[in-house]
């Protein structure tokens, strides 16, 4: 089965057996046995793989300088300005609380339960270790 485009990341198997990955298009796909289910565009490469969060939400960065939030069923939920590439993949811990560690920048994304949905509902806090 082809995604279409070179595959940069590492998979991440998501409850309903899709798979999801970075390509070298600047795309996120979701892929079945079927074939492509989605893709979702962004800005540059996706270096790292993304990450699931219980309620199916896929977590991830690009080298566009942007951190995003995508619906299981390819639509975006946000997405955040965080002035740095990102080349790690992100944790999501049981609160909700999204981490993204960088050689540069250390980011923490507190999404409170009540307004998660919201696309300017992100707290980011960030540590520069160098300073």
């Amino acid at each position: 089965m082809s995604a279409g485009a070179a595959i940069l990341t590492s998979p991440v198997i998501g409850p309903d057996g899709a798979i999801y990955v970075g390509l070298s298009d600047n795309t996120l796909a979701a892929v079945t046995r079927d074939g492509v289910k989605w893709k979702f565009s962004v800005g540059d490469q996706i270096l790292a793989a993304p990450s699931l969060a219980a309620d199916g939400t896929i977590y991830f960065g690009a080298n566009d300088n942007q951190f995003y939030a995508v619906k299981p069923d390819g639509t975006r939920k946000w997405q955040l300005d965080v002035h740095v590439g990102i080349v790690s993949t992100p944790a999501v811990r049981g609160d909700g609380t999204i981490i993204s560690a960088q050689t540069i920048i250390s980011c923490t994304l507190s999404i409170p339960t009540a307004v998660r949905s919201g696309p300017r509902s992100k707290r980011m806090t960030s540590s520069n270790p160098r300073r």
